[in-house]
């Protein structure tokens, strides 16, 4: 059996918090931490394998940096159940859902951790034909691992994303994705 742990991930590159209101706790987030600007995605759909159920959320994310890591807002506006879902029964006020670690192949890294018992509990594919794939280790209620497919593309926005957030002035602290989307395009 292959041996590969987070450790050999390095550092999450994502920290991933369910919300009930994306843009109400980007302006917490920004005024209690100084963290921003967030880059909201909008109202988006996405289909997902949730433990063997095929359904499309409706969610809603925005994204900062905190230094190296980025912070990622998301609240579930519809569909049936999911990885957010789940938290928010358990914590309706919301909450950590997810460590990210950006890869090459979720579904390669994701092998390891099968093979040594880890649960997959969602996978998803979004409008670029991107996986993210949610790992549950055992006996374990919480603390999900993501890993999140990127693109050279993907991780310039990612790059522009964590120079504006270090330059930020504290102004305009909820902003479209659209306005990096232009940028890198």
């Amino acid at each position: 059996m292959p041996h590969i742990s987070v450790t050999k991930l390095g550092t999450p590159n994502q920290l991933g918090y369910v919300v009930r209101d994306v843009e109400e706790q980007a302006a917490v987030w920004s005024k209690a931490y100084g963290v921003g600007p967030f880059f909201h995605t909008g109202e988006f759909e996405y289909p997902v394998d949730f433990q063997g159920s095929k359904s499309t959320l409706r969610l809603m994310a925005a994204f900062s940096y905190l230094g190296e890591t980025q912070i990622q807002l998301i609240a579930q506006i519809g569909g049936s159940s999911s990885v957010f879902t789940e938290l928010s029964v358990a914590s309706p006020l919301g909450g950590l859902v997810h460590l990210g670690y950006f890869t090459s192949s979720a579904s390669r890294d994701a092998k390891p951790f099968l093979q040594r018992g880890a649960q997959l509990v969602q996978r998803g594919i979004d409008a670029e034909g991107l996986e993210t794939i949610y790992l549950r280790a055992p006996g374990h209620p919480g603390g999900l691992i993501e890993l999140i497919d990127q693109t050279d593309r993907r991780l310039a926005l990612k790059a522009l994303m964590r120079q504006q957030s270090a330059s930020w002035d504290g102004n305009y602290a909820f902003r479209p994705m659209s306005s990096l989307v232009l940028a890198v395009s």
